[in-house]
């Protein structure tokens, strides 16, 4: 029996740099982050009842928290 190797026909995820790019429909609302935290490292985003916390961390990236 020949020894068949299943996954090799699945490409590898690409990297994150490569989506850097991101193509935002037109009719979606951008908000730039400067103007959402007004300064400050964190913000409070209520979704159907629920506050979700918002975070920028040291490194500069974003954590949304329940």
């Amino acid at each position: 029996m020949p020894n068949s190797r299943r996954g090799d026909e699945h490409k590898a995820a690409p990297a994150k740099r490569e989506r850097a790019g991101i193509e935002t429909p037109s009719n979606v609302r951008t908000l730039d982050a400067t103007d959402l935290f007004c300064g400050q490292k964190q913000v409070v985003i209520r979704h159907a009842g629920e506050d979700y916390r918002l975070i920028v961390t040291r490194n500069n990236r974003l954590i949304l928290q329940k």
